[in-house]
């Protein structure tokens, strides 16, 4: 008895600590950004006439929808009339489905619900592969060297 704890004494601890914790060991989660303002250098959608088709980069692929064509050209302009009533379709195996100024805004980005913001498709030209989001968390830091 010179200070050791015997083992079957550790190993009892161990199993009651275990089984006096349930689930996993995780902190809560909150979302710091939620209720504050948030703004984007730009959206899928706004800023333009009419819907706008987006893809996703990584798509969804089924054989039977491989090659499925969403616009008509007709005297060299798109026909889009069908596109709201279509939903997502599958473009070339990418996954595709369409935006409008209210459809993706950014405050999806931190309500906290399954809505999503959608930054603009690059078809609309390489100036949007950069797209800045910013979030006001009402608190001005200093950076000091």
């Amino acid at each position: 008895m010179g200070g050791q704890c015997p083992v079957w004494l550790v190993s009892a601890l161990f199993i009651l600590t275990l089984a006096n914790v349930e689930g996993e060991l995780t902190p809560p989660y909150f979302n710091l950004a939620e209720g504050r303002k948030i703004s984007a250098s730009s959206t899928c959608g706004v800023d333009i006439d009419g819907p706008e088709l987006y893809c996703k980069l990584v798509g969804s692929h089924t054989d039977d929808q491989q090659n499925k064509t969403l616009f008509d050209y007709h005297d060299d302009h798109f026909h889009t009339q069908d596109l709201s009533r279509q939903g997502h379709v599958v473009i070339q195996g990418q996954q595709c489905d369409y935006c409008l100024p209210d459809s993706h805004p950014v405050e999806n980005a931190i309500d906290g619900s399954e809505k999503w913001w959608q930054s603009p498709p690059l078809s609309r030209g390489m100036k949007f592969n950069e797209v800045n989001l910013t979030i006001d968390f009402g608190q001005t830091s200093s950076i000091v060297n």
